[in-house]
């Protein structure tokens, strides 16, 4: 089966990144810490992954004009996400996958060769929540997504990006990890703006 690549400019992927990094960075202290990584800045990493997936799906669908729902299913910064979009009375979950390989390594752009996995790794992962649903939809479906780099990026450089935290950023977000790490919340437990402001400062 022949796929047809979906790129974005250096521009636009560059603002759907630094969104990413944005959302990454506040929701940090709340989210689960599934693959029990200590390295803070490698956790923030796969947040903006996920997040920047996310967007770049959205964006990918908007640009075909396809009638999603992404607004039902955000929650805020401090709360577990539900979901990433609702289409044809269905709640959606991304599994996305970024392969360091080049375009030309797939055949035919064959993406349907690809695995399409659900993490299992232990009780109560992504996989025994299959069926769970948020909203009142008919269910829940999966769309698996994979995304490569372009050739003219550094074969040697391994990430999808750079990100520098300074030493004193780090120790902020890690003292909110300690506070508020595997809690639930109703309500924020600070505003936004505060944070932007410590972590500006």
């Amino acid at each position: 089966m022949h796929t047809k690549l979906y790129s974005v400019s250096e521009g636009e992927f560059e603002k759907l990144a630094k969104k990413a990094l944005k959302y990454a960075l506040i929701s940090a202290p709340f989210t689960v810490n599934r693959m029990a990584i200590d390295d803070l800045p490698k956790r923030i990493e796969n947040i903006v992954k996920g997040k920047l997936a996310e967007l770049m799906v959205g964006a990918f669908l908007i640009s075909r004009n396809v009638e999603v729902d992404f607004e039902r299913c955000q929650t805020p910064f401090y709360q577990t996400d539900k979901h990433d979009f609702i289409y044809c009375d269905y709640e959606w979950d991304i599994k996305n996958n970024y392969l360091n390989i080049g375009s030309k390594s797939l055949k035919d752009n064959d993406f349907s060769s690809l695995p399409a996995l659900i993490p299992n790794r232990f009780r109560g992962d992504q996989w025994s929540k299959r069926d769970r649903t948020y909203h009142n939809t008919k269910g829940l479906r999966m769309l698996f997504t994979f995304m490569i780099r372009q050739k003219k990026v550094d074969k040697k450089k391994k990430n999808l990006f750079d990100m520098q935290i300074e030493t004193e950023q780090l120790e902020f977000l890690s003292a909110l990890v300690d506070k508020h790490g595997g809690k639930n919340y109703e309500k924020a437990p600070f505003e936004e703006k505060w944070f932007w402001h410590e972590w500006q400062h």
